[in-house]
């Protein structure tokens, strides 16, 4: 028997009981001008026709993997990264959709410039509206171990592509995060390699409600805390990044937990950094409600606008 010669690229889609966006995803990575790739879909424990939808297409590049245990995207993609054969791999959420030049450009570009992580510009569309909403350009390059820990300039994973020997020294996706796994990724890797992203956008990242974690703000709070935990060391550097991130985390958790807890973190946010106007203003629509807020705020507005 020939023995199976690797592909350049891995592509990695984790999916959990989302077998209707499932087939949009895997049709935009077969329908791509690059052809040098396995696809590896992650099954984490679905209890829909997951499978059915994958057995539809006959294609010998998809390797398919069910776990008998729902364990979250995080170890689904590392299950993923220890299938990969490739020299890249690159991740695709089961429910985003890639433009169909995305590997082409994007592995091209990283062999000619000898990159080791790229990521590329992305839109936003509304699933309900059946519109874009938005969209977010690559805003951060080379070494950006700075800036990413003050945001996630980087954005969705579903653009990023990375070098498989990268997981190696970095190790994989944090599995106790249920939220902003990709984000504290992308703090590990700029420690040790610079970012190459493409000013394109190659990507559709859509917006629905259900089963996204993202509408879920007590996940989402959990997340950034132990992102802020794990990396206390560097983000507590720079008082103003340290505050931004417990405001954020208090926003959360104000919308989760209630106001007490919210207000807590933003009153901790003052003290770290006393002239971070966000906190000021989260702590505001804690006291007043954010519909009483934006009147006072319209209001205060139109006073500071010059007579002519």
């Amino acid at each position: 028997m020939a023995r199976r010669v690797a592909p350049l690229v891995s592509v990695i889609i984790p999916t959990y009981n989302r077998s209707e966006h499932l087939l949009r995803a895997i049709n935009s990575v077969l329908s791509q001008t690059f052809s040098d790739f396995e696809l590896i879909i992650i099954d984490d424990a679905s209890t829909d026709d997951t499978s059915q939808t994958v057995e539809r297409f006959s294609d010998n590049r998809i390797r398919y993997y069910k776990k008998g245990v729902n364990e979250g995207g995080g170890a689904a993609r590392n299950a993923g990264i220890s299938y990969a054969s490739g020299k890249y791999v690159a991740f695709l959420d089961s429910d985003d959709e890639w433009m169909l030049n995305k590997l082409e450009l994007q592995i091209g570009h990283m062999e000619k410039h000898n990159a080791f992580v790229s990521y590329t510009g992305f839109i936003l569309w509304d699933d309900m509206r059946k519109m874009e909403i938005g969209e977010q350009r690559p805003t951060c390059q080379g070494n950006i171990s700075e800036e990413i820990l003050k945001r996630n300039c980087v954005g969705t994973t579903s653009t990023v592509v990375v070098r498989q020997e990268c997981f190696t020294n970095t190790g994989g996706f944090d599995v106790r995060m249920p939220q902003s796994q990709d984000w504290e990724m992308w703090i590990r890797l700029a420690e040790s390699y610079h970012f190459h992203p493409i000013d394109s956008i190659l990507c559709r990242y859509h917006v629905h409600s259900g089963l996204q974690i993202t509408g879920n703000p007590a996940k989402a709070a959990i997340g950034m805390e132990l992102l802020l935990n794990k990396h206390i060391d560097k983000i507590s550097v720079n008082r103003k990044v340290y505050a931004q991130h417990l405001a954020r985390i208090g926003l959360l958790k104000a919308l989760s937990s209630g106001v007490r807890e919210g207000r807590n973190e933003q009153c901790h946010a003052i003290v770290q950094y006393p002239f971070l106007i966000e906190a000021y203003i989260n702590l505001l629509r804690m006291a007043f409600g954010q519909k009483c807020f934006d009147a006072l705020y319209r209001a205060f507005s139109k006073k500071l606008k010059p007579t002519v």
